[in-house]
């Protein structure tokens, strides 16, 4: 039988700002999106958030397939 198993997982994001003072960086970077999760080079690291995949799977939840 097959199952689609759900989890939650933490990542850590990033993104590079250019700005005078930390106070400042910290307006801007709170002002951006998120970057959609593709490798393509498609959303500038000073324009996005960028996620690191480090985190662990947890809080795992299974249903079978076709019930979700």
């Amino acid at each position: 039988m097959k199952y689609v198993v759900q989890g939650q997982i933490t990542v850590s994001c990033w993104t590079e700002v250019e700005a005078p003072t930390i106070a400042e960086a910290l307006r801007i970077a709170e002002s951006r999106e998120l970057a959609a999760v593709l490798i393509d080079g498609g959303y500038p690291v000073d324009e996005c958030w960028h996620i690191d995949s480090d985190g662990t799977p947890g809080d795992l939840h299974a249903f079978r397939e076709g019930d979700v």
